[in-house]
């Protein structure tokens, strides 16, 4: 399958985080190839790791670099005692920046690993450069994370599928890209085999979605957009071009670009082209086609009938998260209090709040000044509260310290 460019359309680690996210995003970058400039957290990374491939490759002497090269060093040096030296790179099986390709449903995963050596006695190990401007180390993963973290996996499989051991170890280097230079080390040992070709299957399942999508779509504008997305990472490279970003859905103004028409996801055209999709892909039937039944002439509609106060405010609800207080008590009047109770507000701030639900916010640990700036909001999810500047479940009784160990470094 080729992309808009006539290149091979494959799959990767980032272009399936990018899907999970946001699945226009994924068609504007790796179906129409778009691709916005990269961040400077991104700019700093790739110097990095290019550093890091030509040292272990042992064409880098660190005593004679200069400028550029010499500055970026500084901050690969903390991270090299948790490598592998560029002698033993040469002599005891290591490969460094070594790409992959491996058929996986209609498309191909492809991929390039850092470091990696599936000889040792110990057993196969995957290692993974990662650079980060966080001094607290709040991105890097922990244990448990990297254990069941999908790149690292689908390395492992592509590398040892043909003579699979019974488990493989990952690594992640951490390094800072900025301030003082300082690295960090995160080990998730022995996993089991099983758990890799079961996540290899789930990969699989993504790769039917986005061949179905790139199939049943012309321009990323007839693909569903995920709204919650568009501020993550700093904002969305795409926001300029695409209707569902923020700065565009009020005043539609795209340059240098001619949207589709947008699909609606329960229209009976779109579930037939998309059923019709999966079975020639092997991974569904084909839908009959749907004849609607001719719409019978609309009666007369009754006068409207006058709105109760609670109705008013369920109105203003639909269009915001909060209702001010003083808003509230001009709808309700002196029942104000009793109909933001019944309809499941909280008073935050002088401000008639909308209850969270649980799964509405789930990303504990996020700093509440990060959250406010994303959000654009002042108030916290219901479902959290703060502390040492953390967003914490509600229900979360410990200390101080305990929240920061828990939640700190995530």
């Amino acid at each position: 399958m080729k992309n808009k460019k006539g290149s091979d359309l494959n799959i990767s680690a980032s272009a399936i985080e990018t899907f999970r996210d946001c699945q226009r995003k994924w068609y504007f970058g790796y179906v129409e190839r778009i691709r916005g400039p990269k961040s400077p957290a991104a700019e700093r990374g790739d110097k990095i790791h290019d550093l890091a491939e030509r040292y272990l490759k042992g064409e880098v002497d660190p005593e004679a670099l200069e400028g550029e090269d010499a500055k970026w060093f500084r901050y690969l040096m903390p991270g090299l005692e948790y490598a592998p030296t560029p002698g033993q790179v040469a002599a005891d099986g290591w490969g460094v920046e070594d790409w992959v390709k491996e058929p996986c449903g209609p498309l191909n995963f492809v991929g390039k690993v850092d470091f990696y050596n599936v000889s040792l006695d110990d057993g196969p190990v995957i290692c993974d450069w990662k650079t980060t401007g966080n001094a607290q180390w709040r991105w890097s993963k922990t244990p448990e994370q990297l254990a069941g973290f999908l790149q690292p996996h689908v390395y492992a499989y592509s590398l040892l599928k043909d003579n699979p051991p019974d488990t493989v170890s990952f690594q992640h280097v951490n390094l800072q890209s900025r301030g003082r230079p300082d690295a960090m080390q995160v080990w998730a040992n022995e996993v089991p085999w099983e758990h890799i070709e079961q996540t290899w299957e789930t990969v699989k399942d993504i790769s039917h979605q986005m061949a179905t999508i790139a199939k049943a779509n012309e321009t990323a504008e007839t693909v569903n957009p995920n709204t919650k997305a568009c501020k993550k990472f700093g904002g969305c490279e795409h926001a300029d071009i695409c209707s569902a970003s923020p700065r565009n859905r009020a005043t539609p103004h795209i340059p240098n670009y001619t949207p589709g028409v947008t699909m609606a996801t329960n229209s009976n055209e779109t579930q037939d082209k998309m059923a019709a999709l999966r079975a020639r892909l092997g991974i569904g039937k084909a839908k009959p086609a749907i004849t609607p039944e001719p719409t019978p002439a609309p009666e007369p509609a009754p006068a409207p009938a006058k709105r109760s106060a609670k109705e008013q405010v369920l109105e203003v609800l639909q269009k915001a998260d909060f209702v001010p207080a003083p808003v509230m008590e001009w709808i309700a009047g002196d029942e104000s209090e009793q109909v933001a109770k019944e309809i499941g507000l909280t008073l935050q701030d002088n401000k008639w709040v909308k209850a969270a639900k649980p799964e509405e916010f789930s990303d504990w640990g996020m700093p509440v000044r990060q959250y406010n700036k994303e959000n654009g909001t002042a108030s916290i999810p219901n479902n959290a509260r703060v502390v040492a500047g953390l967003l914490v479940p509600v229900s979360f009784d410990g200390t101080t310290q305990e929240a920061v160990e828990m939640w700190g470094t995530d």
